[in-house]
């Protein structure tokens, strides 16, 4: 059986991703959303929070379906270079029950 695996993130864009012009940015954007599909990423909610916070750009969390939908979804990233782009934080779980 499947579980769910939520993902909550912060990001924040490298100098790397500012070295890009505005064309690039938005082939490595779409790209995500492409991979998102693909691999049934459902975003829960992202927020914009740089005007709040001079650390993180960007938060949220992610759906995924199963962890091997999650490692997939990872393994598409790399394939982009999202990692060169962006510094984040991440924390994987599964949803909690008292049973």
């Amino acid at each position: 059986m499947s579980e769910l695996v939520y993902v909550m993130f912060q990001v924040r864009m490298n100098e790397a991703w500012y070295q890009l012009s505005q064309e690039q940015q938005n082939k490595v954007l779409n790209q995500l959303d492409v991979f998102s599909q693909k691999n049934g990423v459902e975003a829960v909610v992202v927020c914009e929070s740089g005007w709040s916070n001079d650390e993180w750009q960007f938060f949220g969390v992610n759906k995924h379906q199963s962890m091997e939908k999650a490692r997939a979804h990872y393994k598409d990233l790399e394939s982009i270079q999202w990692f060169r782009y962006t510094a984040s934080k991440t924390i994987y779980g599964v949803p909690w029950s008292r049973e």
